[in-house]
């Protein structure tokens, strides 16, 4: 089994970060063709629908589908269905319900057609998300990651090439059905996939016990997502109100940089150690889980430093040489300096994932709670003394004082829950 575990995946995860890279460098050019051929307000309500299409999942869907995921890890075939049909009827329930007033609107507006496209992207885009997260879990990445290429990259290259050769295609609702067409595609490619799974219809009946069994293992991973959504707007907000627009672009340059890198890293290394992690707790491999939880911390560890190594450089060629814009060469040092932020919130990252499998989203919630609390409370006063060199300094105390929480909380846990004779790792 130790072989298996960690058997290198080397091909895998090279192609796993090439398809996230194409996703992002598409997206990039998708959003140049949108400026230059469908106008500025075409784009920002193709970036509200982004955000929408984000949050909505976050909030509606409770969380009910991460914590599904996590048990799918050792769950029967037939048990993973059953969640997820009762699932998908909540999904269906929720949405039909939030669209009939919607739609009713769209009516009277004469904008039918665009509110149906936009509501069934929302809906498809939901469940696609889920889909990923359960792959994930099912020790599928590299199916995940197609398919969310699919849906997130592949519509618009083929979007582009269409209206380059077919310009009445310029418009925001043929851009919308393309996406819509790329979320189809997706979603039916893992209906094929799926296809041989033991599907089996439930009453309607037993939905609602159901739905109060599910909430109540998951609430506390859904008021995280929530809380931690929260915290990423309200510095964005703090900034706009007490710097100006300006200052909250070149903030929002780096950190879509420094978010980038993160999604690169979760996809390649950290998304991967999640199954076996679950896994191998449930088995009560604790000496294996240990090493298993190690090397995961330390593989994250070290691709971030290359990673930051790599992003410095990227970063003063494209102040200097690409955007060149006096603020955002003048503020460049404040990406220097989060890019420390960056490494440490890998390191919680790590953690997250260690109590994520141990079960303990009280912890996860517990720090979230500190976190957003210290950044909700020193940021403004930080923001009004230190411009953005105060966003900088907060974030960096406050993602060394969560790890030292996570450095003290996680030794004693595995001498708890990981019982074994051999002596704890340290986490730092």
């Amino acid at each position: 089994m130790e072989a298996n575990l960690f058997k290198p995946r080397f091909k895998q995860q090279v192609l796993i970060v090439s398809l996230r890279s194409l996703t992002l460098v598409v997206k990039f050019l998708t959003t140049l063709f949108i400026a230059k051929f469908i106008g500025i307000d075409s784009l920002g309500v193709f970036g509200l629908i982004s955000a929408v299409c984000v949050v909505a999942p976050s909030l509606l869907g409770l969380s009910l589908m991460y914590s599904l995921s996590r048990r799918a890890v050792t769950q029967d075939p037939e048990e993973i269905c059953l969640g997820i049909v009762n699932y998908s009827y909540f999904i269906l329930l929720l949405y039909a319900c939030i669209s009939v007033p919607i739609l009713i609107y769209a009516y009277f507006e004469h904008n039918l057609v665009f509110f149906s496209i936009v509501i069934l992207t929302v809906f498809i885009e939901h469940l696609n998300l889920d889909i990923y997260g359960l792959l994930l879990n099912l020790s599928k990445p590299l199916l995940a990651n197609v398919l969310h290429f699919i849906k997130s990259a592949m519509w618009m290259l083929v979007y582009m090439v269409s209206g380059f050769f077919c310009p009445f295609l310029l418009s925001l609702e043929y851009l919308l059905a393309f996406w819509l067409t790329g979320s189809l595609v997706s979603f039916f490619t893992f209906v094929l996939f799926s296809r041989k799974w033991p599907w089996v219809l439930t009453p309607l009946s037993e939905l609602f016990p159901w739905l109060r069994g599910e909430y109540k293992l998951s609430k506390l991973l859904f008021f995280n997502g929530f809380l931690a959504s929260i915290i990423q707007y309200a510095t964005h907000f703090l900034i706009t109100l007490l710097l100006g627009l300006e200052m909250t672009g070149v903030y929002t340059l780096y950190t879509q940089a420094l978010s980038a890198m993160s999604n690169l890293l979760q996809t390649g290394v950290i998304q991967l150690y999640r199954p076996q992690l679950v896994a191998t707790y449930k088995s009560k491999n604790y000496s294996m889980y240990k090493k298993l939880f190690r090397k995961c911390l330390l593989d994250t560890m070290q691709i971030s430093l290359i990673m930051m190594i790599l992003a410095a450089v990227g970063m003063y060629v494209v102040a200097h040489y690409i955007i060149d814009k006096p603020l955002v060469i003048y503020w460049l040092p404040i990406f220097y300096s989060m890019l420390l932020v960056f490494f440490l919130a890998n390191i919680k990252e790590v953690a997250n994932l260690f109590f994520y499998s141990l079960h303990r989203d009280d912890l996860t919630f517990l720090f979230s709670l500190i976190s957003g609390i210290v950044t909700l409370i020193i940021t403004p006063i930080a923001l009004y003394h230190l411009n953005l060199t105060g966003v900088a300094i907060v974030s960096i105390f406050n993602g060394v004082f969560i790890l030292f929480l996570c450095a003290k909380t996680i030794p004693d846990i595995q001498r708890t829950h990981l019982l074994t004779k051999e002596p704890s790792y340290n986490f730092c």
